[in-house]
C-alpha cells in the first residue's frame, strides 16, 4: 500500500495556517500522525494509487462524525494521576469536515496550569474493522491513537498515548445531547490494561450559530433539498423556512409530500419545515424488498433523518398513515419531541375497517353494489399490460372518487382532485394497505395496535379530525381520551384534508398548539 507523499504538503501548510508552533518533536509527530492517517485512505476509498483520481463517497457511517462538528466551549476536570497532578482546565474546539467529507478534522486549544496546549484530532472510518481510527498530536509533544465505534449519539472509545513522557491507556465514552448542543466526554487511565483509574470529565456547550433570522433578509423563506442515508434506503427531504423543526408526514400510505403544498406553507412563517417522502414514495429509493416497506423501518427512517440533519428535539405531525407512522415514533421516541400533531388518523387497524364497513353501507345501493362486484372478481390483473399492478379506472372512480369524495372534502372541494391520477407508489401500497380494495385493509398495517400503549405518551399532543373525516371523528375522540393531556380540535365541515378545506383554522390551531 502507497500513499502519495505530495498529499502531504497541503496538510502540512494547513497546519501552519492554524498556528501550530512547529517544534522538531511536535513537526515529527504531526507529520507521523498525518502519515499513519493517510495511509488509511485506501481503506476508505479515499485517494490511493490506483484511485487517485475517483472523489471519495462519505457513507451514513462517515456521516456520524458530524455529530463532534462545529464550535465548542468545555471545561475538564482531571484526577491526579501517575502522569501528574490533578486540575481543571478550560477550552475550546473545532471540528470540521475534512477530506471530501470522510475525515473528520478536530482542532482545541486548553488551558491549564501547564499554559495553552493545541491538539490537532484526525478520524476517518475503516469499513473492515467497522470502527473509526484515530490520531491525536498535541504541541506539548504528547500523542494518542486509537479507536472509537459509534452508536447513535455515544462514542465509545479506547488508545493509546503518550503524555509527560510516559506511555499510558485510556478509554471512556463521548455523548451529546439529544438537541446536538452539548457534551459530556468520561475517561479512565491505565499504566498496565489491569487497573483502571477515574482520569477526566470534559463537558462541552456548542457556540450557537447566528439566529437565521440575521442572516435571511426580512419576508424571504429559505428553501432545501436532499437525500439522507437511512438504514439503506435513502429519503428525500425538503426543508422550507427558519425556526423551530417541525418535521411533517404524509399518508397514503405510498403517497408523496406534495399534496400538504402549498397549504401548509404558512406554518414556515414560525417553523423550519421539514417534508419527506417515506421509503419507496414519492422522491424516495425504491427497494427491491417490499416487506422492508412497514411501519417500524419508516420509523428508523425518521431517527436517522433527526440524527443526520442534526435537528435535536422535534415537533413532529402527521396525516391519515402518516398520522400511524408519527404515534409509532412516539412510542419508540419519544424522548426526541417537543410535540407530537396527529390529524386524520387511526389507531386501530381493526376500528379503521369498522369505519370503513360504515361507509360502505351508507353509499348508494348502486353504487355499493359495483364496488362490490369489482372487488369479488379481484382488482389487479386487468386490462393492458401496463395497467395490470393497480385498480382499474372504474374502481378508482367508484371507490376514490363517487366513495370517498364526501369524506375528502366538505367545504372547499379541491378542483383538481382526479381519482385517476393518485400518483401512489403501488409497490408500497400493496404491501402496507393489501389487496383487498379501498375498504379494508388487510396488509402489514394491519399490526397497528396502539390503543393500550398511547396512555404512554406523554408529550404535548395535537389531535385534529375534520366532522365529516373518513378517519371518523370518534376514532379521534378515543385517542384523545387514550393521550394524557391531549388536545382534540374538529374541524367543521371539514372532510379528510382538513388544512384544505379550512386552512386559516387549521394553521392557527397548529401555530398555538406550537407555542404552548
Amino acid at each position: 500500500m502507497h500513499v502519495k507523499f505530495n498529499t502531504l504538503r497541503p496538510e502540512l501548510a494547513w497546519l501552519n495556517e492554524r498556528g501550530f508552533e512547529m517544534k522538531r518533536t511536535w513537526y515529527v509527530c504531526t507529520v507521523l500522525a498525518l502519515v499513519t492517517v493517510l495511509a488509511l485512505i485506501p481503506l476508505t476509498g479515499m485517494v490511493s494509487d490506483q484511485q487517485s483520481s475517483q472523489p471519495p463517497t462519505p457513507s451514513a457511517e462517515h456521516q456520524k462524525l458530524q455529530l463532534w462538528f462545529g464550535e465548542w466551549t468545555y471545561e475538564v476536570e482531571y484526577q491526579t494521576t501517575f502522569l501528574g497532578p490533578g486540575g481543571r482546565s478550560t477550552g475550546k474546539m473545532s471540528g470540521r469536515s475534512i477530506m471530501d467529507g470522510v475525515g473528520g478534522e478536530y482542532m482545541s486549544i486548553e488551558n491549564g496550569t501547564s499554559g495553552e496546549i493545541r491538539t490537532l484530532e484526525i478520524d476517518t472510518y475503516d469499513p473492515a474493522a467497522k470502527n473509526y481510527p484515530c490520531i491525536c498530536v498535541s504541541s506539548d509533544g504528547g500523542s494518542w491513537q486509537g479507536s472509537y465505534t459509534i452508536k447513535r449519539s455515544v462514542a465509545t472509545w479506547e488508545g493509546t498515548g503518550i503524555g509527560s513522557g510516559r506511555r499510558y491507556m485510556d478509554r471512556g465514552t463521548d455523548t451529546v445531547a439529544p438537541d446536538g448542543m452539548s457534551f459530556i466526554k468520561k475517561a479512565e487511565i491505565s499504566k498496565d490494561d489491569n487497573t483502571w483509574l477515574p482520569w477526566s470529565v470534559k463537558k462541552g456547550t456548542k457556540v450557537k450559530a447566528k439566529p437565521i433570522e440575521e442572516k435571511t433578509a426580512a419576508g424571504t423563506y429559505p428553501m432545501q433539498e436532499g437525500f439522507v442515508d437511512a438504514n439503506g434506503a435513502l429519503i428525500y427531504y425538503k426543508t422550507i423556512g427558519r425556526g423551530t423543526p417541525l418535521v411533517i408526514l404524509h399518508g397514503g400510505p405510498g403517497a408523496t409530500h406534495d399534496y400538504f403544498l402549498p397549504y401548509l406553507l404558512p406554518l414556515c412563517r414560525q417553523h423550519q419545515l421539514i417534508f419527506i417522502d417515506e421509503r419507496g414514495s414519492g422522491k424516495s429509493e425504491k427497494l427491491e424488498d417490499a416487506s422492508a416497506y412497514t411501519v417500524e423501518n419508516m420509523v428508523e427512517d425518521i431517527e436517522a433523518l433527526r440524527e443526520a440533519l442534526k435537528l435535536g428535539r422535534i415537533a413532529l405531525l402527521g396525516h391519515s398513515c402518516g398520522g400511524v407512522l408519527a404515534q409509532a415514533y412516539g412510542l419508540k421516541y419519544q424522548q426526541n419531541l417537543t410535540h407530537l400533531i396527529l390529524c386524520s388518523t387511526f389507531h386501530s387497524t381493526i376500528k379503521m375497517n369498522e369505519v370503513f364497513h360504515r361507509i360502505k353501507e351508507n353509499m348508494p345501493l348502486e353504487l355499493r353494489q359495483r364496488i362490490d362486484g369489482m372487488e369479488k372478481v379481484g382488482l389487479f390483473g386487468h386490462g393492458k399490460e401496463y395497467e395490470k399492478r393497480r385498480y382499474t379506472p372504474e374502481y378508482m372512480i367508484a371507490a376514490w372518487g363517487e366513495g370517498y369524495f364526501p369524506y375528502l372534502y366538505q367545504n372547499r372541494p379541491d378542483p383538481s382532485y382526479d381519482p385517476l391520477t393518485s400518483g401512489f407508489a403501488w409497490d408500497v401500497y400493496y404491501e402496507m394497505w393489501g389487496r383487498r380494495g379501498e375498504f379494508m385493509i388487510d396488509g402489514n398495517l394491519k399490526s397497528v395496535e396502539y390503543g393500550n400503549r398511547l396512555s404512554s405518551i406523554k408529550v404535548p399532543t395535537l389531535i385534529t379530525v375534520g366532522d365529516h373525516d373518513e378517519c371518523a371523528p370518534w376514532l379521534s375522540e378515543e385517542m384523545h381520551k387514550a393521550i394524557p393531556g391531549s388536545k382534540l380540535v374538529v374541524l367543521p365541515k371539514s372532510g379528510h384534508m382538513t388544512f384544505v378545506d379550512q386552512p386559516d383554522m387549521f394553521i392557527r390551531a397548529v401555530n398555538d398548539f406550537l407555542q404552548r
